[in-house]
Order: C-alpha cells, then structure tokens, then sequence
C-alpha cells in the first residue's frame, strides 16, 4: 500500500504546530494536551476545557455588574468598577450591549440619583455611555456642592448669634 504524500506533509506540518502549541501554552493547559496526538485533538480539548469557564465567568461578571452599587464610592470609582466588569466580559467574548451597560450604570445609584435616572430612562433619544457618565459625574459634583452649603449655614448661623 502506497502511503498519500500529501497525508506526509500534513503530518508534519501537524507536528510542526502541535509543537509551537505546546510551546507556547503554560504548565497547566499542557498537562491537559500532552497526550493529544493531532492540533485538532488539541485544539478540541483546550476548547472544551475553557469554554466551559468562559460561560461560567460570563454568568459571574454579569452578576457581578448587576449587584455593584456606587455605595461609599466616588462617582469615578464606581464607573471604573463598572468599565473593568464591562472589559472583562468583553475579554470572554460578550460585549456588554448598549442598553444593559445603561441599565447596570443607572441601576447601582443611591436614591438621591433617581431625578438623573428619571431624566435618562425619559429620553426619546439614546445618550452615548459617554454623556451619560458625564451627566452622572456633574450631578455627583452638585450633590457635594449642595452638602458643602448644608453644612456651611448652619455654622454660619452659629457664628453670627
């Protein structure tokens, strides 16, 4: 039986990429791969391995997006929290869509954010992330201005009985 030269230099060529693959993959990845016999083996198995994960790590970030509350944050923080969930996800493989991305944003705010939320969800038109975030970051540097003048009457107040 004449052996196909073509199925020779697939082979080899085979070889040649199982072996830049398994140069290029750390320790714990290659003891998954070491015995495959074929890149497609390899590939299938490394596949299997992590898509599973990707989905699981997918399903965390988004729960994670959907339970992060700006708390005790800054406004910046808490949008820099949100842009490295959002990142995350987007590593994976699923971008976060528009209006999740909005809807995560506005629905981690305090109460005393409700008027800009009101004002965003009422909209005809849709702001970019961009001006949305912007808005948010003004509003945040009114609330402390109106606090500071809160605070600052009364000791005003004070000071002239």
């Amino acid at each position: 039986m004449v052996q196909n030269p073509d199925f020779r230099l697939w082979q080899r060529n085979d070889k040649m990429v199982m072996s830049l693959l398994f140069s290029s993959l750390t320790a714990e990845p290659l003891s998954q791969v070491v015995y495959c016999k074929t890149t497609n083996e390899v590939w299938e198995t490394l596949k299997n391995r992590y898509e599973s994960t990707s989905t699981t790590r997918i399903i965390n970030l988004r729960n994670q997006m959907q339970h992060l509350r700006k708390d005790g944050r800054t406004m910046q923080q808490y949008l820099n929290s949100l842009k490295a969930l959002s990142d995350q996800q987007g590593a994976v493989g699923e971008p976060i869509k528009y209006r999740d991305y909005i809807w995560y944003m506005l629905e981690g705010l305090p109460a005393e954010y409700d008027s800009v939320v009101t004002a965003v969800y009422s909209r005809a038109d849709q702001p970019s992330v961009e001006d949305v975030q912007i808005l948010l970051l003004s509003f945040e540097m009114r609330l402390e201005r109106r606090q500071g003048l809160d605070s600052f009457v009364p000791q005003l107040i004070a000071t002239t009985d």
